[in-house]
C-alpha cells in the first residue's frame, strides 16, 4: 500500500497503538491533550532525541538483517550504517551536536552491536527483516467481553528462525540511557511483562500463523556518553498470556470509549469556550516521567491561544513514519 493508500484507510478506521495504550493508562488529561484536543485537534507532543536516535538504529538493524545471506557480514554492516546515517539525517539536522546522539556515536554502538552478537549471526536466519500489521480486534475470546472493533497497528522489529530448534520468535529491541549490567538486566527482565511484545506475539500468531511463533527475543541496548552494555533473553508466550493481553486490551478501549463519551457531553457546546475537561482526571506523579510531560505549559497556565500556539497537530501513526517494506491488514 502507497502512504496515500495507509492515510486512508487509517482514517476510515478507530485504531490504536501501543503508544495510544500506554497514554490511555496513565495520564488521562495527556490523553485527552494528545487523542481528542481543546479545540478537536490532537496535539503533538514532541518525540525527544533518544526516541529519534533509537529509530535511526532500528533503520540499521532492519537492513543488517534483511541482507543476510545475501552477502558478506562486514558487507551488512556497511550497509547498515548507511541505513542509520540516512534515517540519523531526517532527524538530526546538524552533526556538530555535542551528545550521546551524535552520528560517529550512533554507527559506532551500530558496529559494536553487530560485534557483539557475531557469534550468534549465523545461528538465526531472519524470515522478516521488519512487518508492520493492523489486526482487527472483535472480540475476546477468553472471557464475555464484547467490543465494538477496532485495529490494533504495530511494527516487529524482526521474525527470526532459530535454526538449531526450528522455532520462531520476534525481536523486540529496546535502547535505554542505562549501561551498567544490573540496570540492562532489570530492564530486560521489564520486558516479560511488556504489553508491547506479548501484543506484537498475539497479533502475529493471527496474520501469520504459519510461523508457529514461541514467544519474544528481548534485546536491550544500553547507550551512555562513555560506556555502552547488550543483553538478550529469549521469552516464551503461552496463548493464555495472548488471551490475557487481548482481553485487557478491550477492556481498556472500552473504558476509554466511555471516558470519552462522557467527557463530549461537557465539551462540546456550540458557541461556547470549554471550561470543564475534569473528566479526564490529572495524574500529577506522572508530570515528570522521562522528563517534564509536553503538555505541562497546559496544565499550568490553562487552555488558550498562546499555549495551543506552541503545538502542531498530532498526526502520529506508526506505519506512515518510516513505512515498513511490508505490511499486513487484517
Amino acid at each position: 500500500m502507497t502512504n496515500d493508500e495507509l492515510t486512508k484507510f487509517f482514517s476510515s478506521i478507530e485504531w490504536y497503538d501501543n503508544s495510544k495504550i500506554r497514554v490511555i493508562r496513565g495520564c488521562k488529561r495527556k490523553a485527552f491533550y494528545s487523542l481528542i484536543g481543546p479545540r478537536g485537534t490532537k496535539l503533538a507532543s514532541a518525540v525527544g532525541d533518544g526516541a529519534n536516535f533509537g529509530s535511526s538504529f532500528h533503520a540499521g538493524l532492519s537492513r543488517y538483517y534483511n541482507t543476510w545471506g545475501k552477502f558478506s557480514e562486514s558487507e551488512r554492516r556497511v550497509f547498515a550504517a548507511r541505513a542509520f546515517a540516512d534515517e540519523w539525517a531526517e532527524y538530526f539536522p546538524t552533526e556538530h551536536m555535542q551528545s550521546k546522539h551524535r552520528l560517529d556515536n550512533g554507527l559506532f554502538i551500530l558496529d559494536r552491536y553487530c560485534e557483539h552478537y557475531l557469534t550468534e549471526d549465523p545461528l538465526y536466519e531472519p524470515v522478516e527483516s521488519e512487518l508492520g500489521f493492523a489486526v482487527k480486534i472483535e472480540s475476546c475470546k477468553a472471557g464475555p467481553v464484547k467490543c465494538e472493533p477496532f485495529h490494533y497497528v504495530g511494527r516487529i522489529d524482526g521474525i527470526f528462525r532459530r535454526i538449531a530448534d526450528d522455532t520462531y520468535w520476534l525481536r523486540e529491541t529496546k535502547t535505554t540511557g542505562q549501561t551498567s549490567p544490573t540496570a540492562i538486566e532489570k530492564r530486560l527482565k521489564q520486558l516479560k511483562f511488556d504489553h508491547q511484545p506479548l501484543g506484537y506475539v498475539a497479533c502475529i500468531r493471527q496474520i501469520q500463523p504459519q510461523f508457529k511463533i514461541t514467544g519474544f527475543l528481548g534485546d536491550i541496548i544500553g547507550v551512555a556518553s562513555q560506556s555502552l552494555g547488550f543483553a538478550r533473553d529469549y521469552f516464551p508466550v503461552k496463548q493464555s498470556d495472548c488471551d490475557n493481553w487481548r482481553e485487557q486490551l478491550i477492556n481498556t478501549v472500552e473504558d476509554w470509549r466511555k471516558m470519552y463519551q462522557r467527557g463530549l457531553f461537557d465539551l462540546i457546546r456550540p458557541g461556547q469556550p470549554i471550561d470543564n475537561i475534569n473528566t479526564f482526571y490529572q495524574d500529577t506523579e506522572r508530570c515528570f516521567d522521562y522528563g517534564k510531560c509536553a503538555f505541562y505549559e497546559l496544565c499550568d497556565y490553562g487552555i488558550n491561544n498562546d499555549t495551543l500556539a506552541m503545538f502542531e497537530e498530532n498526526t502520529w501513526n506508526p506505519l506512515l513514519q518510516r513505512t515498513p517494506t511490508r505490511i499486513e491488514i487484517n
